[in-house]
């Protein structure tokens, strides 16, 4: 059994970078520590994204990225201001 947590991929306000590519990159970077770990895709059970903007896309992403696993992702904050 592994865990893994903590994919974090940096974008700031001055390098904002479309949400889309951070999941691709956050899950890039999983697959590596699967594989390091012995692992694959295939082998995970559980996922949980915690995202700043919920994209429908993101959510696609991570179901064909890890078919077998039960997935969450959850939207931390909403923006505020003007719509």
């Amino acid at each position: 059994v592994g865990f893994f947590s903590g994919q974090l991929v940096r974008a700031t306000a001055e390098q904002p970078r479309p949400l889309l590519d951070v999941a691709q990159e956050s899950i890039a970077n999983l697959e590596k520590a699967l594989t390091a770990g012995g692992a694959g895709a295939e082998s995970v059970l559980r996922t949980t994204c915690l995202v700043s903007v919920l994209e429908p896309e993101v959510a696609a992403l991570v179901a064909r990225k890890f078919p077998r696993a039960a997935s969450t992702v959850v939207q931390l904050e909403r923006a505020t201001g003007p719509s």
